[in-house]
Formats: C-alpha cells, sequence, structure tokens
C-alpha cells in the first residue's frame, strides 16, 4: 500500500518545511489535524512523530509562508496560466519546480511577509501566507527538478516589488491609522499600500522617500524597522509604479485624490496629456487656452476657472507668458510627479 505522508513527509521536514497529512484523493487535511499554529511558526520533532501512524497513507502536504521558512508556490494552470506568467515579465530564475494533473508549480523563498493571491491572473496562482500545497510523491505528482526543497531559490525582488504593490490596498480609515500609529509584523506590506497612497496624492518621490524614514520610526517590532529598510521598500515600489503608469493615469489618480470634478479634473489631465505629447523634459507647459480645452475635451471658457482651481489646491502654478512668436500663453508649472519619470 502506498504511504506518501509516512514515507515522504520526514524528508521534507528535514528540508525545513512544516507538513500535513492530506486524505488521499483530496485536497483537505483529515479531520482532527490541527495545522493554523505551523504557518506561523516551525512544527515539533513530536508533533511530526504523531502524524504517520494514523495517517500514513494520506497525501504530503507542505504550509507555505512563515512556518516553513517563507516558501511561496506560484502555480500556473495549463497554457494559459504559463503565458499570463510570461506576460507578467518578471525574472524565474531556476528553482525547485514539480508538476501536477492542472499545471506547474514553481517555489520560492522569501524573507518578506506575502499573502496568498488566488487568481493574480487567469489560471495564475501565487500561495503563500495561509495556504499549503500538496506535493510529491502524492499521485499524480511528479518533481520536475531533483532534490526536494534542495534547489529551492530566492523569490527575485521584483517579485516582491510587484506582490506588494499589486495587491488590494487598506480602506481609507486603515490606512489612517497606519500612517498614524506604524504597524508590528506586516510592516513591509503596510508601507507598500502608504506608498501608493502617496503617490496617488502626487507626492514627489524624494517626499515619498522621506515619509518612508519618518514612518519606520513609529514601528514597534524585534527586530527594528529601520530608515534604511523603510526607504528601500519606498523606493522598490516607486520603480514598480513607474515602469506601470501613464503619465495620463497617474493625473487622473492625482485628481481624483484631490477632490477634482468636471471640468477641472479633465483640464489636469488635458494638461498633462499636452506635456507628454510635446515630450518636455521640465515639469512646464506653456499654451494658449484653446489647445489645452482641445487636449482636455472642454469649452475654451472652462479653461481659465479650471487653472485658478488646480493652483488652489497645489497642483500646479499658473503664469502668463508669450510663444516664440509673441503670442500670449498660459505657463503651467506642475508641483507633482508626472508618469513614469515622475
Amino acid at each position: 500500500m502506498s504511504r506518501p505522508f509516512a514515507d515522504d513527509s520526514p524528508s521534507y521536514f528535514a528540508a525545513g518545511a512544516n507538513v500535513l497529512p492530506i486524505a488521499s484523493g483530496s485536497k483537505a487535511p483529515p479531520q482532527g489535524v490541527r495545522w493554523t499554529d505551523w504557518q506561523r511558526r516551525r512544527q515539533t520533532d513530536e508533533e511530526l512523530g504523531r502524524l504517520p501512524e494514523t495517517h500514513g497513507t494520506g497525501d504530503v502536504a507542505i504550509t507555505l509562508g512563515r512556518g516553513s521558512g517563507g516558501l511561496v508556490d506560484i502555480e500556473t494552470d495549463g497554457r494559459e496560466g504559463e503565458q499570463a506568467l510570461r506576460d507578467l515579465h518578471l525574472p524565474l530564475p531556476p528553482t525547485g519546480m514539480f508538476e501536477s494533473r492542472r499545471g506547474v508549480h514553481r517555489l520560492y523563498r522569501c524573507a518578506r511577509p506575502l499573502r496568498s493571491r488566488k487568481g493574480l491572473r487567469p489560471q495564475l496562482d501565487v500561495l503563500a501566507a495561509g495556504s499549503y500545497v500538496v506535493v510529491p510523491t502524492s499521485p499524480p505528482r511528479s518533481w520536475l527538478t531533483p532534490g526536494l526543497l534542495e534547489g529551492v531559490a530566492p523569490l527575485p525582488e521584483a517579485w516582491e516589488e510587484f506582490l506588494l504593490s499589486d495587491r488590494q490596498q487598506l480602506t481609507g480609515q486603515e490606512l489612517a491609522t497606519v500612517e498614524r500609529d506604524g504597524v508590528g509584523d506586516l510592516r513591509n506590506v503596510h508601507l507598500a499600500s502608504l506608498v501608493g497612497h502617496w503617490i496617488t496624492q502626487g507626492c514627489l518621490e524624494a517626499e515619498v522617500r522621506q515619509r518612508a524614514r519618518a514612518w519606520a520610526g513609529k514601528v514597534s517590532a524585534v527586530p527594528p524597522f529601520t530608515e534604511e529598510e523603510a526607504e528601500k521598500v519606498a523606493a522598490s515600489i516607486l520603480r514598480t509604479r513607474k515602469r506601470g503608469r501613464s503619465a495620463e493615469r497617474q493625473a487622473l489618480l492625482v485628481g481624483r485624490s484631490h477632490g477634482l470634478r468636471q471640468p477641472v479634473l479633465a483640464v489636469f489631465v488635458g494638461l498633462v496629456a499636452l506635456w507628454g505629447e510635446l515630450g518636455l523634459d521640465e515639469p512646464v507647459l506653456a499654451a494658449p487656452h484653446r489647445l489645452v480645452a482641445s487636449y482636455a475635451g472642454v469649452d475654451r471658457d472652462a479653461v481659465g476657472p479650471s487653472l485658478r482651481r488646480l493652483e488652489e489646491v497645489g497642483l500646479v502654478a499658473v503664469g502668463a507668458g508669450r510663444d516664440p512668436w509673441g503670442r500670449r500663453v498660459t505657463v503651467v508649472r506642475f508641483r507633482v510627479a508626472l508618469g513614469a519619470d515622475g
């Protein structure tokens, strides 16, 4: 009789993973097996020793996240999942891999706390804290690489940045509490949310970094959360945002965060779109109202009042000037970061 859990659980445990019996042919642990504590801490020899006698014929699973040394499972289902993984354009260094009936599992280790992201993309899941995965030799799974967990590589920093910045954001009230009081175990995750919030508010990169360093001093944790660590988190999120956001999208989010309504919001987005179209290096734009109105999709008469409102909320500084042909133009100096280069 096949005994996957009895045969394989000691090897996985020796490799640093917490092990969990799974009822044969299912994906659920047997009744009476309490495993929630193993998500946060290392399983003891005594706890492991009690399992094979009762559940030796079951399949073997390993817990993911902190209890198992930060294991993360990037799971694809078929060709669609593999394509979704390629479309992310994130590095995938060689690591421990196995195949199941549905697709391929890539195991990595990550020291930072990551939450599971089921449905990250079509047929693509990332399983981490709070999850487990059934592993070989539980049928019909088989290793694509040798050595059980010996070849598991560190999760690339680009993946950490992506998963922290792409996660569901905290509510406004939660963000306010986190910003005011600091946090403990999820400090990196919460700081990533705060950085995204500050960017959306239109904070310049230097201010985001300064706020991150100041916030680190509020965090009560062991070991301490240093200013240098906080700035590193902020820098990684800034890089990710720069790669993936257009200037117009940034302007729309900044405008909404300042409570702008139409036509003022349209004028702000139009100004940024025109700035980008002209390929300007400095955050300064000189243009007549009719051209701004054309890019904003509003009446020309709405441009002047909209510019005054934008100046009131601190997004731009407005002045007067003349173009090379002597015609009057409005000079707009942006006071917020613009798109990918801001």
